[in-house]
């Protein structure tokens, strides 16, 4: 489904419609006590997810220098942990102060607000309407600065 959506959309629109979905979607959690509402709202955060990753996993992988890629997916790996246990630990902070249904709204307002920043992303739409050819190495095209190797 992902996929097909990618594909209707093109990759900027997808992106920014799952982020939009999946934080509209994690909001109503907090507000939904219907037990398929729930499991329609977790498949919509999967499909949205999903999306998010497709979206951007290959253009990213592409765009980075062959010998820069190891280094740099395990940094993407190692953030994506720290978030992954950040997370639920905010969660269970907020949730000491505060009901679940204002936890859930809060949170979704974060994430709502970091995908925002996508649209700080300097040329983010230009890159991800550049095809897999047109892609490759453009990081260091971009920043050859970042990538400068040992002489």
């Amino acid at each position: 489904m992902a996929d097909a959506l990618i594909a209707r959309l093109g990759r900027l629109r997808a992106i920014f419609a799952a982020v939009g979905v999946c934080g509209g979607a994690a909001g109503a959690i907090g507000l939904c006590d219907w037990a398929p509402g729930l499991l329609l709202l977790f498949a919509l955060i999967g499909l949205s997810m999903s999306v998010t990753q497709l979206v951007g996993q290959t253009h990213r992988l592409l765009a980075m220098p062959e010998d820069f890629r190891a280094r740099m997916t395990a940094g993407q790996m190692a953030l994506a942990q720290l978030a992954a246990a950040a997370a639920p630990a905010l969660a269970g902070v907020l949730l000491l102060h505060w009901p679940v249904a204002q936890v859930y709204l809060l949170l979704a307002a974060g994430f709502l607000l970091s995908g925002a920043l996508l649209l700080a992303v300097p040329e983010l739409p230009r890159f991800l309407l550049l095809d897999h050819a047109e892609v490759r190495n453009w990081y260091e095209r971009q920043h050859p600065e970042a990538f400068a190797r040992g002489r």
